[in-house]
């Protein structure tokens, strides 16, 4: 993956790429560990619509954590309220324009944010120009979809939002630059110093639109552990904890649990669907695992299930831990879960002696 100093998230938001599988939510920011929340992390998004139609009301909801062991300031979740429509080429950096950065030439139909940030010079506190919290709901624009070259009509609208551990500001944009993607917007301090790839997710959610859209979400059913055992799922969190023993020996040698998601079919029939994983602590055998494929067919759940790798005895750990079970199609639809980690034995270093 690609490391920015930011994170990065695509209904698809992009914030990770894993394997040969095209992620949901998009990250061209690279973290040390993709499985290991320990920084501030935008692990994906999810529209109510995955594919909408022209006047529809969409939610995009967020997946954040704050994984930072001791913060001096805590995370905070933001959104450009303008969306972006149909950038030029469908390319998000084409959206920058509206941010007023980057050539103007390059933002085809990016709607009218750059009359609201246009204005504002570097070093100016963003907060009351943006939308904050986990959720965002925009209306679809009625004359969004547009004839396309060698394909079939459809929209774009691409929506951007940020988890930062302080206040967004304007950057300057360089001229000299030829990455048309430079970021436009940081993260600071109260003080007004940029912070870093640990405190500061830049992202954004593109929603396609479509005169007669047949895709829906994948929904997490249960949460498998294998052996006939499953854990039932309430507003998104699993209604017990995954209980596992610390590793005493190599990752090898010692206990791992099986886990993955119960995830019935959803149409069209013809999408892949896999699923991403995180933790605060420990690791998995992979880092993804394919749930279904048009071109072959996989067992739901076990044939499908993960491998948690608990963390050594002497291990550096939060007090809190969690495991989050991320499904993705490949037209855009999302779900997650989050499951609840305890590890025993008790008495091991806790996040207020962790370096």
């Amino acid at each position: 993956m690609k490391r920015w100093g930011a994170a990065f998230t695509l209904s698809c938001t992009v914030l990770v790429v894993l394997g040969a599988w095209a992620v949901a939510s998009c990250s061209p920011a690279g973290f040390q560990s993709e499985t290991v929340i320990d920084t501030v992390r935008i692990l994906a998004s999810r529209a109510s619509e995955p594919r909408a139609k022209p006047g529809d009301t969409v939610t995009v909801d967020l997946l954040a954590y704050d994984g930072r062991v001791d913060p001096a300031a805590k995370m905070n979740l933001f959104w450009l309220p303008i969306p972006c429509i149909n950038p030029k080429n469908d390319a998000y950096f084409a959206c920058f324009a509206q941010f007023g950065s980057g050539p103007s030439a390059d933002a085809g139909a990016a709607g009218d944010a750059g009359g609201m940030l246009g204005h504002l010079e570097p070093g100016v506190d963003l907060t009351g120009a943006l939308a904050e919290g986990p959720s965002f709901s925009f209306k679809v624009p009625s004359e969004v979809v547009i004839a396309r070259s060698g394909a079939s009509p459809y929209g774009l609208v691409i929506l951007f939002n940020f988890a930062c551990a302080g206040h967004l500001e304007l950057v300057p944009f360089d001229p000299n630059s030829q990455d048309p993607q430079q970021i436009p917007i940081g993260c600071f301090d109260s003080q007004h110093n940029r912070l870093g790839a640990d405190d500061f997710v830049f992202g954004f959610t593109r929603v396609y639109a479509e005169d007669d859209p047949k895709e829906v979400n994948p929904v997490i059913t249960q949460v498998d552990l294998g052996g006939g055992k499953q854990l039932a799922i309430d507003g998104g969190t699993t209604t017990t904890a995954l209980t596992t023993s610390a590793c005493e020996g190599d990752a090898d040698t010692c206990g791992h649990q099986s886990i993955g998601p119960v995830v019935p079919r959803s149409p069209p029939d013809s999408k892949q669907v896999w699923a991403d994983y995180y933790a605060t602590a420990g690791t998995f055998k992979s880092t993804a695992r394919l749930l279904y494929d048009p071109m072959q067919t996989l067992t739901i759940p076990s044939g499908t299930d993960n491998e948690y790798i608990p963390p050594g005895s002497d291990t550096k750990r939060p007090a809190k831990n969690f495991v989050w079970i991320v499904v993705h199609d490949d037209q855009g639809g999302a779900d997650w879960v989050t499951v609840p980690l305890q590890i025993t034995p008790t008495g091991l270093p806790d996040a207020s002696s962790r370096d």
